[in-house]
Order: structure tokens, then sequence, then C-alpha cells
């Protein structure tokens, strides 16, 4: 079928491979390499496997092994590369939980995902444990479950598996073998772009944090880039657009870029800023469920796309039905092959709403809810999403998880929450609350509860929603909100 030969070609990987088993076998090929340089620190390959299969013994001894959580709660430094290691090599899977989140969320991310143990200093880790080495494991075991934001008010935990990962690091290494230098890690360990920094040490390339003031302060940003020889990064659509704008473009590195989608006219200024600079810009698309990346592009030509399948990865587009849409049409986005996660943590029953059984091939399909269309050169257009989630900044918001947690405030009758474009390029979240309560209120409890990406930037209080004659939230009828109401 013409459609399904629009599906990833193959690529040889190790599928029996780990992530930390893949590191350890480059620690040993380049011990001396620099493999990651923190705010103060630098460690060598060598000496970064040392520190991790020392931080592997010690949870062992606590009983930390193969299925179990670990959760992880550190700064933007060299522990926190030490410590994912650490966990894998005990055969045990990182459950991120960011230490600048609200005490309430980090609270829940705790109990739902049932942790063994929370690793929030690797000095206070106690010392002691067996000699041996890491638990080898295999391509089929967790490497990760990260929490994305759900439409029930509460997080979801993503499973995602260690021959996911190595998919991952040989698309990586084969898209990337022409580019030299340092990775730029700028993603949150929080989020799932981050696991690309950890794939491309894995392939042996040095990892050099970016830290939140360097990422918008030009002169910090410059320094670091020069200064470590960082030659690729992952960056979202909106940073690349900040950077552009600060007069970067001359030592931006060549950039993977994805997150949220890219509007036409940077599109076409990465396409002029590659031919003046001689550097590289892929847009990556992907849901967390499956493993970061599923399709990738080379930014180029007149018109945004998300590009084709990752190799070993496929892609269909499905009709309202589940049939396979004709090229050119409109349909919803599902994924297969390698990539695909296990599932939700503790939810079997909306893993089995989302990830179902493929009627076009092996394996199971991920249903991504994104609205894509295949163009005549066979390259996917993303068109937007089928439900209420959407992308600010480069995270993936659930609108109804807000939308509870504005409702939950004491005095909030009804709410809505709705993704505001009134200045072009700015979109920004902004929540609309009926209710005897202060505005004021309603964002403090807000910001107590969620994490800062997730707050609306404005909150308007109304007597009442406007509906659509068949009762539903007329979104359209929403008034702008005022200077005044803005957070």
């Amino acid at each position: 079928d013409g459609l399904l030969a629009l599906a990833g070609g193959d690529l040889p990987f190790d599928a029996e491979a780990t992530l930390h088993g893949r590191f350890a076998r480059q620690a040993a090929l380049t011990p001396g390499a620099p493999a990651v340089v923190g705010t103060t620190v630098r460690l060598s390959f060598g000496e970064l496997d040392r520190r991790a299969d020392d931080l592997a013994r010690r949870l062992r001894a606590r009983g930390i092994g193969p299925d179990t959580l670990v959760g992880i709660s550190l700064p933007r430094d060299t522990d926190l590369v030490v410590a994912i290691l650490g966990v894998l090599k005990t055969g045990a899977a990182y459950v991120p939980i960011d230490p600048g989140y609200p005490e309430a969320r980090r609270a829940y991310l705790i109990a739902d995902s049932g942790v063994a143990h929370v690793i929030e200093r690797i000095d206070q880790e106690t010392a002691g444990g067996d000699d041996g080495g890491s638990v080898a494991g295999d391509g089929h075991g967790l490497a990760y479950v990260l929490y994305t934001s759900g439409s029930t008010g509460q997080p979801k935990g993503v499973m995602v598996e260690h021959r996911a990962v190595m998919n991952l690091a040989a698309n990586l290494a084969r898209d990337t073998a022409d580019i030299e230098g340092a990775w730029g890690w700028v993603a949150s360990y929080a989020f799932d772009a981050s696991v690309q920094g950890l794939a491309e040490l894995a392939n042996g390339r040095c990892l050099v944090m970016i830290g939140d003031e360097e990422k918008r302060d030009p002169g910090l940003l410059r320094e670091r880039i020069r200064s470590h020889g960082i030659g690729l990064l992952d960056a979202t659509p909106s940073l690349v657009e900040l950077w552009l704008s600060l007069g970067l473009e001359d030592v931006l590195p060549s950039m993977i870029i994805g997150g949220e989608a890219i509007a036409p006219g940077l599109w076409q200024a990465l396409v002029r800023w590659q031919q003046r600079y001689g550097r590289t810009a892929l847009n990556v698309y992907g849901p967390t469920e499956c493993c970061v990346n599923s399709t990738v592009a080379r930014i180029a030509g007149e018109a945004p796309t998300i590009g084709r399948a990752l190799s070993n990865v496929r892609t269909y587009v499905v009709d309202s039905g589940g049939a396979l849409a004709p090229r050119g049409a409109v349909g919803e986005l599902c994924i297969g092959g390698t990539g695909v996660g296990r599932g939700y943590w503790g939810r079997p029953e909306l893993t089995a709403e989302r990830f179902v059984a493929n009627p076009h091939g092996e394996g199971r399909l991920y249903r991504s809810g994104d609205l894509v269309r295949y163009r005549s050169d066979g390259q996917l257009e993303y068109l937007g999403r089928n439900d209420d989630q959407v992308k600010i900044r480069g995270f993936r918001i659930e609108l109804g998880e807000i939308e509870q947690q504005v409702r939950r405030v004491d005095g909030v009758g009804n709410a809505t929450v709705v993704v505001r474009e009134d200045i072009p390029g700015e979109p920004r979240l902004v929540a609309y609350a009926t209710g005897a309560v202060a505005g004021e209120t309603v964002l403090a409890a807000l910001e107590r509860e969620l994490p800062g990406y997730m707050v609306p930037a404005a909150l308007v209080m109304l007597e009442q929603l406007p509906l659509t004659a068949n009762g539903k939230v007329d979104r359209n009828a929403l008034p702008a909100p005022t200077l005044s109401e803005s957070a």
C-alpha cells in the first residue's frame, strides 16, 4: 500500500541493549573524554561511570533493583546525570520529580508512582552495598516513567522501555553524524526532550548543561556555546525565536527543534539561517508516549512539515472510523513500531484507550490525538489537536487539568481555560471563572498547586460563562483580558 510505504525504514540497532549498558561501553572506549559539564564540575566518561556505579551500589543496599521506580529530585548539574545512570544501573527506572515543582505536585508524583526512594542529594545516599557491577537488564526493561499533563485533573505517568531509547539513540547518531561538538542540554529532565541528550551521551557526545539563566541571557549563552564547543542543542521554537531576536544567530549551533509547532515565519528564517551559517536545523515531532521523537524533518522549503517517521517507527493517518486516510486527507496520526511506550503507570483503562492493537501491522499503535495529513511529497503536515491538549513554550498542557484546579478553589463556580493569541505570535493561557472570589485568590491557589508553566497568564472573573446554543462554553465569545486581569 502506498500509504504504508511511507512508514520509516529500518535501521539496525541493538534492541536488547540498555541506555546504561551503551553508556558503560562508551566509557570503556573513551574513559578520558569529557562526558558532562555542569555549572562548576566536569566529569570524564570514566569518572561519570565510576560515580554512577558507586551510587548504584548504595541504592542496591537500600533494596533498589529491577522492577522498582526511583524518584530523582535534583537541580540541573552533573549529579543529575550521575543519579539517572546510577538508578538505571540497578535495573530500576527513574521518575523525574523537579525540585522546582510546588510541594503538592511533588507529593502527588511521589504517591502516584509509588517510588521506592527519592534521591534529593547524592552525598546523602548511605555508603555500603555489594561490589557487583550494574544490572545488565534488557531492552524490554523500563528506563523511565515521565509524568505528563492529564485531562482528568491529575498528571499521568508514561512508561518507556530501554529499546525505545536505543532506537532514538540510533536515529540521532545517524541524523547528527556530520555535526561535531558537544550537546547543549537545554530541556528540563522532567520533560522527554531531555532524553535526547542522554541518548547522545551514550553515543559518545559530551553533554553541556545550559541553565535557565543562560537560556535567556544572550551574553551567558554566547559564552557557554563558545567556551564548551557546543555543536548541537535541543530547543523549542519559542526559545529559538527568542535567541534570534536577541541577535544570537551567528553563534547558535545546529539545532534539534521540537515541542510545539513551528510558525511559517520562523521556518523560513531558519531556512535562511542554515544557508547563511552552514548549520543544520531539524524539526522533530513526537508524543512522550512514543519516546520523544516519532518523525523528523530537515528544515527546508517554504512550509513547515514534521517530516517522515524515524527508522523503525511506523506512522499511519487514520480517519474517524480507524481506516487509513487517503493521501492529502486530514486524519489522526497513529504511531507504531519500536518507539511506542508500555502505557500509563497504574492506568490500565487509559492505556487500553490510547494504546491499541495495530490493524495495519505488528504490535500496538499509539493514538496521538494529533491531526495531520500526508503532503504530496510524502511528508507529514501537522494541523493541530483533536482535543483540548495544547503546547505552550514547548510544555504539553492538558487544559482540562488547569480547569479542574480552578474549579477546586473555594468560591469558584465554573471555569474554562483557553489559549489566546491577542498579540500575534504570543500564545498564552487565559482562565475564565465564575463565583464570588477574587481573581488574585484563584491565581495564588493555582501557583500552590501547578508548575509555573501551567499557571494562566491572566484570569478573568465573569458573572457567567458564555454558552453556545447546545449549552457548551462559547470560547469565541470569551472577552480578551484587560491589563489588570493579567498575572
